[in-house]
């Protein structure tokens, strides 16, 4: 199940090609090519700039396979933040290898590094 050429890594000022990848893909994976338009690289680069914005992508061999994005919102019972997964996705090639599994925990791990539950 272990991809060993498998890298996951959140995503950040001057990663936009990557995350443009990553975004294309999603769309692709979701079907939602005629109801979806890839976002320009203005608008990703302002997304991967937000620090309440997580975008963590797999890549094998220099291409992305997978993804996560995940939003930060205060919680309304108590002064803390949580982290909201927005979209997950792998590329139906890449499936059942245990890559969606590797990219939660990568994602948890990264945002309770920095406090966030």
């Amino acid at each position: 199940r272990d991809i060993p050429e498998l890298k996951i890594r959140r995503l950040c000022a001057g990663d936009e090609p990557v995350a443009a990848d990553m975004f294309a893909m999603m769309v692709a994976v979701f079907d939602e090519g005629d109801a979806c338009e890839p976002p320009d690289l203005e608008y990703v680069r302002g997304l991967l700039a937000r620090p309440d914005f997580f975008a963590v992508a797999a890549i094998e061999g220099g291409n992305v396979i997978g993804g996560v994005t995940g939003h930060v919102l205060p919680m309304t019972r108590s002064r803390s933040s949580e982290l909201f997964i927005y979209d997950l996705a792998v590329r139906p090639d890449r499936q059942r290898r245990g890559v969606g599994r590797a990219l939660v925990a990568a994602i948890r791990e990264t945002a309770a590094a920095q406090g966030i539950a």
